[in-house]
């Protein structure tokens, strides 16, 4: 268990107020930084004559990067927020897993990982050039490593927040029904939909700005199903605990309106006509009891997310097939 459930980038950044603030501005200015840092150690060790148009070239791919940043900063503490109540719903178990989120060694690799897959000034000059003018190769690679770790957090907080989603499956539902239709796991559906939004927010520029070949549309297009799978399998736990309690309120609900049936159908009288009514009303509140944690507004806003997407997909195909 880590010493702190804190992710990393919660530890650096300051709690909150104005502080906060300007060190995410601070960090969204990194991709900027960086790019004029290497473009000058460029010209100034000779590596390329003309620097700054290597550089301008690069200005959109930086903008992509702050907007990256800005969004994973921003939205990592409503989703830290979540977990921790969704792992307190299960008991000490499911909060050893939800304090996962504080590990460093998995966010510091996934960082390194996503540096050394999107470091391309290496490649682009040579080895050879690299190790004879190394200082500008150094530099890119330090500022793409800060870029990234609000990255790594954000996909190692989605892990864990999946894992733990997992773990509660597992548990005892921790609501009552007719307290609570969503069996004490609305908060599921909430920390569920809220990882998918910013998701699609984060996936959403790569397909518009990063996709201008069919091959890294494929990817992106996988890499998003890859995900998606990945929040079913980890809800589909608890959606097999809620229905396993639904199908139980029901197979009670409907004996009882069975016997006050068979009775009412023997002989009626006030009495045996109340018994049917109660039971009518008892089946037609357990058939009520949801079977997944997402009550109906997050259903709305998870059609719209995915609706959203498919429009997306459709019609950056489409650009794909009449070649614009």
């Amino acid at each position: 268990m880590p010493a702190s459930p804190e992710p990393l980038t919660e530890r650096i950044l300051p709690r909150a107020g104005l502080r906060r603030w300007l060190a995410i501005v601070g960090w969204c200015l990194i991709p900027f930084v960086r790019l004029v840092a290497v473009a000058l150690l460029l010209a100034a060790s000779g590596v390329t004559e003309d620097a700054f148009t290597w550089a301008a070239g690069r200005t959109t791919g930086a903008l992509l990067n702050v907007y990256l940043i800005a969004v994973t900063l921003v939205g990592l503490p409503p989703v830290v927020a979540k977990l921790i109540a969704i792992g307190k719903l299960g008991g000490a178990s499911t909060e050893r897993v939800a304090r996962w989120r504080g590990a460093v060694v998995p966010t510091t690799v996934i960082a390194l990982l996503l540096t050394v897959l999107t470091e391309s000034s290496i490649v682009e000059f040579g080895v050879a050039t690299a190790l004879s003018s190394p200082l500008p190769f150094v530099v890119s690679f330090a500022g793409n490593f800060l870029m990234r770790v609000p990255q790594a957090g954000a996909f190692w907080l989605s892990v864990v927040a999946l894992l733990t989603v997992a773990a509660l499956g597992r548990q005892p539902v921790p609501g009552r029904f007719p307290e609570d239709r969503s069996l004490g796991l609305k908060g599921v559906g909430q920390l569920v939909t809220t990882i998918l939004f910013y998701y699609i927010v984060l996936l959403t520029p790569s397909v518009l700005i990063g996709t201008s070949r069919f091959q890294d549309f494929v990817a992106v297009l996988s890499l998003f199903a890859l995900g998606l799978i990945a929040l079913v399998v980890a809800v589909w736990t608890v959606h097999s605990r809620m229905a396993a309690e639904r199908m139980r309120a029901v197979a009670e609900a409907r004996a009882a309106y069975a016997k006050a049936y068979r009775e009412a159908a023997n002989h009626t009288d006030e009495d045996t006509a109340r018994q049917l009514r109660v039971g009518r009303m008892l089946l037609d509140g357990a058939e009520s009891i949801h079977e997944w944690p997402f009550d109906d507004r997050a259903q709305r806003v998870l059609g719209l997310l995915l609706s959203g997407v498919i429009t997306g997909v459709v019609v950056r195909l489409a650009v794909f097939v009449l070649g614009i």
